[in-house]
């Protein structure tokens, strides 16, 4: 069956997919993914902190005769703290047992390891690691102190303990057990003293854990919030960067709803919140959609390769010249304009020399939103590309009485100027930008032996290009002004008076 996920998409749902399908996800996990994981077998019931501590209690009223006077249930009702009836029995069974209250505690986590002994069966651990692997977990913190994760993610899992650093090797899966395991018992954080001393304000674990919760998309499986510094940790790393954050979801398990799952609409400690009958129903859905997210990716991103084939051979034609004419790519590219003109004679890409600014512009679809940094796929390929062209056309506009082609030449700068953000052109890229307008504009004026097409073309498109592209302009201006300050660049003079001029009309207008 394919659930709701797929057949009514849901934004919270979609935006959480989509971030996972590039990103992955961290998975915060608590028992009830234990106890979906291992089902409702009688013999093997994996049970929630509550359930837990009342198995501890039957324990030792057995054990005590029903003199332990511990009832958890009343207890939690009176308004105390699992962890804080934890240390009471820690007490009552120093009372009773005349151990020392470290001793008491260590009994009762002794205990707590014997009673979370569940592991699911291998069918079961087959089937959670491939649907884990299906949403590509790059973390766990899990609060469970049984190794049902353990054995989900077989030799990929790396489990960790509250007093190690969370970090695991190459190709495998961190599994930070934040409240300890019962493989390293001692570990065990259980009582109010325990959570008091692991988490103390700035300490590693603390920022640690809103670190990589900033870091990924999270979600939140089987769990409640009901521990105070994983709250804390997740509104800290909603608010850690000044913009948007990454998805995050926390998926309770809730029988009664009658569809696979509900989205709800309010959130909780700024997470999506998802109600779902079947945790297993869920990650089979997210997975199925993640999975046509990347494979809807990865053909977008073949057809986007496609749009370099012809650059990627322009590209190939021009570093074979340069390596006969023994010199390397760059210098090739910008000490040699004229020559250029005459080498891609006959270059099988002539149809991208015949339009530059036209074919240029097809790679605009090609950007990949990395979170805010906007580059193409192809990154050092568009760079060459626009390089070659740009000095293409420099060597065109050289010619004698080629007054046109200068006109040609800015507006292919105007078109990477109006269609690219300044992220996509490497340093290099943005020098030779400056100085081939500086070249252009040296040439733009009404006047005999000047381009007057170009100098027309910059008065109408210049105050547009400042007003539109305010970082660019400054860019440029910059790299001129710096230029001329320094030495380096006195030859951009022309420039930097065209870009007063139109900076005082600005002020006059």
């Amino acid at each position: 069956m394919i659930g709701m996920c797929l057949e009514e998409t849901n934004d919270c749902l979609d935006n959480l997919a989509e971030e996972i399908s590039k990103w992955g996800v961290g998975i915060i996990a608590g028992a009830g993914l234990s106890m979906a994981v291992i089902g409702d077998s009688k013999e093997k019931t994996a049970k929630n902190w509550k359930q837990l501590f009342i198995s501890v209690e039957k324990y030792f009223n057995n054990k005590y005769s029903d003199d332990f006077g511990v009832d958890v249930v009343s207890e939690l009702e009176q308004g105390s703290t699992l962890p804080q009836i934890a240390t009471k029995m820690c007490n009552k069974v120093s009372v009773l047992s005349g151990k020392p209250y470290d001793d008491s505690k260590n009994e009762i986590k002794q205990v707590i390891r014997s009673l979370v002994n569940w592991v699911p069966t291998t069918e079961q651990a087959k089937k959670y690691e491939s649907l884990l692997k299906g949403i590509n977990v790059k973390w766990v913190i899990t609060t469970n102190y049984d190794e049902v994760l353990e054995a989900i993610f077989n030799e990929y899992g790396y489990p960790i303990n509250p007093q190690e650093p969370f970090v695991a090797p190459k190709d495998m899966i961190p599994i930070y057990h934040i409240h300890g395991s019962r493989n390293s018992y001692q570990s065990m954080i259980v009582t109010h003293e325990d959570y008091v001393q692991l988490f103390r304000p700035g300490n590693y674990r603390e920022n640690k854990l809103v670190t990589i919760m900033a870091e990924t998309p999270v979600m939140i499986l089987g769990y409640s919030l009901s521990d105070l510094n994983l709250l804390a940790g997740l509104d800290q790393s909603n608010n850690a960067f000044d913009s948007q954050s990454f998805s995050k979801a926390l998926v309770t398990y809730n029988s009664k709803i009658t569809k696979d799952y509900d989205v709800l609409q309010e959130k909780e400690f700024g997470c999506d919140k998802i109600e779902t009958n079947s945790i297993e129903q869920f990650l089979t859905d997210l997975g199925v959609l993640v999975s046509k997210k990347i494979e809807a990716k990865a053909k977008l991103h073949e057809e986007e390769k496609q749009l370099y084939r012809d650059f990627d051979a322009l590209i190939e034609e021009v570093e074979e010249l340069n390596v006969q004419k023994n010199v390397t790519y760059y210098e090739y590219v910008q000490n040699n304009a004229k020559s250029l003109i005459s080498d891609l004679n006959n270059a099988k890409s002539k149809d991208i020399l015949r339009n530059p600014a036209e074919s240029i512009k097809k790679l605009e679809s090609t950007a990949d939103d990395n979170k805010g940094s906007i580059r193409p796929i192809e990154f050092m390929a568009f760079n060459k590309s626009v390089m070659i062209l740009m000095q293409f056309l420099r060597g065109s506009a050289s010619l004698k009485s080629h007054f046109e082609d200068y006109n040609t030449l800015l507006k292919f700068i105007f078109t990477l100027i109006g269609n690219f953000d300044e992220s996509w052109f490497t340093p290099l890229v943005m020098k030779t930008i400056t100085r081939n307008l500086n070249f252009v504009l040296d040439y733009s004026k009404p006047a005999f032996g000047n381009s007057w097409s170009a100098n027309k073309t910059w008065q109408n498109e210049a105050p547009g290009f400042k007003r539109e592209h305010p970082d660019f302009w400054h860019e440029i201006y910059l790299q001129a002004s710096i230029g001329i300050a320094t030495g380096e660049g006195d030859m951009l003079v022309p420039l930097k008076e065209k870009f007063d001029e139109i900076d005082g009309d600005s002020v006059k207008d």
